[in-house]
């Protein structure tokens, strides 16, 4: 789902923009960015400290197994549908909890006071904040993916090859949150294959798989743009402002993103 919990964000920058006067912004603009940018870096780490969601194990059968073993196997087999779908329910409140992390810190931002900030202090941020609001969009899409498949889940009653490879794209994506957008991008290649070879799939998995593949695509892109733009604006900021650290933006060139 869609959220305009960035708005309030933006009218604030905006506000900040409008009230931005010609004298010395410097010392005021410094000191809102580190503000937002302390906020925006805490989402990594309170996404990596949410506790671990195990992957379930797909059952292994030893060569020329003796009857015990066969029965053991055959009894795993039969419960694991039921594991991976708890795992896909797992995996729906954690795309929904890290939503919630994004939502927080993009409403610490907006309620930050943004008059006196320099224009381009502005700028860069609004640009940030919406580079917030696509990630968290991004595992909005997730949930909707395993909400699909989970569907699909449940009324094939096995787990099959897309299963088995959509476990590892999810556990990547709420790994590192740097990293998710290609390392699910790289996954669901493999994924939309074996899909494909599904009978008959009426449950829109392979419409949404080709939509996350799209957006990941899409927000490695603006990060890379807002890398640069960032880069820039701290630069000019530095020419102008001489007399403050902007680092925390001039050390983000060539530098993965948050």
């Amino acid at each position: 789902m869609r959220s305009t919990r960035w708005l309030p964000a933006l009218c604030t920058l905006v506000c900040g923009l409008c009230a931005a006067c010609s004298h010395n912004n410097g010392p005021a603009t410094n000191s809102y960015l580190r503000e937002c940018e302390t906020l925006a870096a805490g989402i990594a780490g309170q996404v990596r400290d949410l506790p671990a969601i195990a992957v379930p194990t797909r059952p292994a059968l030893p060569e020329n197994p003796t009857e015990d073993q066969q029965r053991v196997y055959d009894g795993l087999m039969r419960i694991h549908p039921l594991y991976v779908n708890q795992y896909y329910a797992a995996f729906m409140q954690r795309c929904q909890a890290i939503a919630q992390v994004y939502n927080q810190a993009l409403d610490h931002i907006g309620s930050l006071d943004a008059a006196g900030v320099d224009p381009e202090g502005v700028q860069l941020m609004t640009l940030h904040v919406q580079l917030l609001g696509e990630q968290r969009d991004f595992y909005s899409e997730l949930h909707s993916l395993a909400d699909h498949n989970q569907t699909a889940l449940v009324h094939r009653k096995s787990v099959d090859a897309a299963d088995e490879l959509l476990l590892g794209v999810f556990n990547a994506a709420i790994g590192d949150a740097a990293s998710a957008p290609a390392a699910v991008a790289a996954g669901l290649k493999d994924v939309a294959a074996a899909v494909s070879r599904r009978q008959a799939e009426p449950y829109g998995v392979g419409e949404q798989i080709a939509k996350i593949s799209e957006r990941a695509g899409q927000l490695q892109r603006d990060v890379a743009s807002y890398q640069t733009e960032s880069v820039r604006l701290a630069s000019s900021l530095q020419a102008r402002f001489p007399g403050q650290d902007w680092s925390m933006y001039l050390a983000k060139q060539g530098a993965p993103g948050k």
